[in-house]
């Protein structure tokens, strides 16, 4: 499958949300203290493996990828999501004690995302034409502290759907000390809906991943499929994958 990094149904959702009802954000090295329904701390942000689990992943990048700074594998079943560790030079990303189960990667560099995440199990282009409205406005609802969203990637497969976004906060936002933060938060997440009835309803989210940076400008974004659906049972599984270009600024400004 040729990578791409244009979301299913092209939508870009910048939103700038009042924070006015979230009172005082206080955040600490990486980690958040005062929290919205479903959100995580840093420090609870990724799954711990049970060294009873006998599976792994490595993760091997060819000559001249550029830098990973965080690699996340999320598993299919759970939705659990496992912090790699990354070699001296980043090419090699290792996962130790995985339960038996699928997986994608996601991967992060100092200004894109590449992911191979599968969002549904069989994706309704029909049907997500249809909801792509209804969807992209129940996300509108969701999370004021995050003044940006850009809907990467949905998926919807019949009364289920799953979204891809990244969110990102320009504005004030303090330490625990008190001191104002000088960088930019930036959050990647996986939204889960349900359909009951009528009208779409937020059951799950997963955060992949959450840090201050200086870079204020949201993250490209690429999909490549060779960094999903990776079977782990009990031993390790390696895989060796390319990652391509991303594309050029003025074609992921999610500012406009």
């Amino acid at each position: 499958m040729k990578p791409r990094a244009t979301s299913n149904w092209g939508i870009r959702v910048l939103e700038y949300w009042s924070v006015g009802v979230l009172g005082c954000c206080l955040l600490g090295a990486g980690s958040l203290f005062v929290l919205g329904k479903g959100e995580y701390t840093s420090k609870y942000l990724y799954t711990q493996p049970n060294p009873k689990d006998r599976g792994g992943l490595i993760v091997e990048l060819s000559a001249g990828a550029p830098l990973v700074t965080r690699a996340v594998a999320i598993g299919r079943k759970s939705v659990s999501p496992y912090l790699g560790k990354l070699s001296s030079n980043t090419r090699t990303i290792s996962f130790k004690h995985l339960p038996i189960d699928k997986y994608d990667v996601l991967l992060v560099t100092v200004d894109t995302f590449y992911e191979g995440i599968r969002l549904v199990r069989r994706n309704d282009p029909v049907k997500l034409k249809a909801e792509a409205g209804a969807i992209e406005k129940e996300i509108r609802q969701v999370e004021g502290f995050f003044e940006g969203k850009a809907i990467e990637r949905t998926g919807v497969d019949g009364e289920r759907a799953a979204c891809l976004l990244q969110q990102w906060r320009i504005g004030v936002a303090l330490a625990e000390s008190a001191a104002v933060l000088e960088g930019t938060i930036h959050s990647i997440d996986l939204f889960f809906f349900r359909k009951p009835l009528k009208g779409w309803q937020l059951v799950k989210r997963r955060q992949l991943y959450r840090e201050e940076l200086a870079r204020k400008q949201p993250f490209k974004h690429v999909y490549l499929a060779k960094l999903g659906n990776l079977r782990v049972v009990k031993k390790v599984k390696k895989v060796r994958v390319k990652l391509p270009s991303p594309p050029p600024d003025d074609k992921n400004d999610k500012t406009k």
